[in-house]
């Protein structure tokens, strides 16, 4: 996927009244085992970036680096990305030989915008890394879930080690973060930031892949409930790095996808994950027209592996 800006301006007015402040963490003492310690000065080359960065935190999960304009009192994303990262692991399995999460966090030079960078590119010197520039790192409505969303694109990007994301083509930037974000502020224990969530994104709709698509509600919420949760999200980045095609023409040798998928072919994999022909559901969430029609079934002869029962 090509490294993008990402603006969560519907996040603005999300959760006012519901979010509570992140527990805070301003030290590395008391971790135990923090891993071995990343360079104290990083010098960013990405994009358009190209400042000089410190090292603020570090343990074995995460290294936060920030630019100078991000004061020192900012500690809130050190726990919520090493526990957000971890637990991304261990549902989603290990994205790359280095099993940190580098973050980077600016004070406002790029205005309010998150971007990943993904272990296969020499751009990013091979780590995985979130960068986030906001002019308020005290408002969490922005910042929070903004850090979290650019984690989700490292997972569909990266896990089961391959590059890219086909879904990309059908759920954009992104409804997928939808149900990302949910499932890690539940999974956290994060109860009032789940159900205030889980409020705002009921009403949410959008225009892709038809008009008035209620992704959340009508697509994201059934299947997570009836077919295990994160355990259903995870089994769909499994059969897709089975079966979707590939081929080594990545950078440094990694296998990437060639192509994106198309409606059909994304909810017949969305089925295999399930285990049942999810065409209903579908249809409530996004209509069925006759190209989506023939599609799913040039899907199910294109990727007999992918099974499931109708």
């Amino acid at each position: 996927m090509n490294t993008t800006k990402y603006i969560h301006c519907a996040m603005a007015g999300l959760l006012g009244l519901f979010l509570l402040s992140c527990s805070k963490s301003d030290k590395n003492e008391g971790i135990a085992n923090k891993g071995p310690k990343p360079d104290s000065i990083w010098q960013e080359h990405w994009l358009e970036h190209n400042q000089r960065l410190t090292l603020a935190y570090y343990d074995e999960q995460v290294a936060v680096y920030k630019d100078p304009a991000v004061s020192p009192t900012v500690t809130w994303p050190y726990e919520l990305m090493s526990k957000t990262w971890k637990y991304a692991k261990e549902v989603y399995g290990e994205m790359g030989p280095d099993p940190r999460l580098y973050v980077v966090l600016h004070g406002g030079a790029y205005g309010n915008v998150g971007q990943p960078q993904y272990y296969p590119d020499s751009s990013g010197d091979n780590k995985n890394i979130v960068d986030f520039s906001t002019t308020d790192w005290d408002n969490f409505v922005f910042p929070e879930p903004g850090l979290i969303h650019e984690i989700c694109h490292i997972v569909e990007s990266t896990t089961n080690g391959v590059k890219g994301s086909p879904a990309f083509t059908v759920w954009g930037d992104s409804k997928w973060q939808d149900i990302f974000v949910y499932d890690v502020y539940r999974k956290l224990g994060m109860k009032a930031k789940a159900d205030a969530w889980h409020m705002y994104y009921l009403d949410d709709q959008v225009d892709y892949p038809e008009k008035g698509s209620h992704w959340f509600r009508d697509w994201w919420l059934p299947i997570y409930t009836k077919y295990g949760e994160q355990k259903v999200l995870s089994q769909f980045f499994v059969l897709v790095s089975k079966n979707f095609p590939k081929a080594n023409t990545a950078e440094l040798g990694f296998p990437e996808y060639t192509r994106r998928m198309n409606l059909g072919e994304y909810i017949h994999f969305m089925s295999g994950a399930a285990g049942v022909n999810l065409k209903n559901q579908a249809t409530t969430a996004f209509g069925w027209t006759s190209e989506c029609d023939a599609q799913f079934k040039q899907a199910r002869i294109d990727f007999p592996g992918v099974t499931y029962k109708d």
